[in-house]
């Protein structure tokens, strides 16, 4: 585990809220030089503090306006590719449990254009 000071964990705050945040803007909100800024989030990612910089899209924007948690029941998790076959859109994953249900986030298309089956 890496010791943080407070202005590691100022530059992972900003990082946090906006990730894309540029080097230079950030050593000027937090008043140190854009190489000691560079360095260190250089240092963080080696640490594996810092592990990925990503995209966080609103499935809303390109069409994908319903989510819905769904719970799948097995008799065990080495029958879950049996029961299900993940699709690409199921975005979050979640087995608290060997007992307990695995739970996951299904983004869909607009939900007028889906009709539901209670067969």
């Amino acid at each position: 585990m890496m010791n943080l000071d407070h202005i590691d964990k100022q530059i992972i705050s900003i990082l946090q809220h906006k990730g894309r945040d540029s080097a230079s803007h950030i050593a000027i909100e937090i008043g140190m030089s854009v190489p000691a800024v560079t360095d260190r989030i250089r240092k963080l990612q080696e640490a594996s503090v810092i592990t990925s910089f990503q995209a966080i899209i609103d499935p809303r924007m390109i069409g994908l306006d319903v989510s819905a948690l769904i719970t799948i029941i097995s008799e065990s998790s080495a029958h879950y590719t049996e029961v299900v076959e993940v699709p690409r859109q199921i975005i979050e994953e979640t087995s608290i449990a060997k007992e307990l249900p695995l739970v996951g986030e299904d983004v869909k298309e607009d939900y007028r254009s889906h009709r539901i089956s209670t067969d």
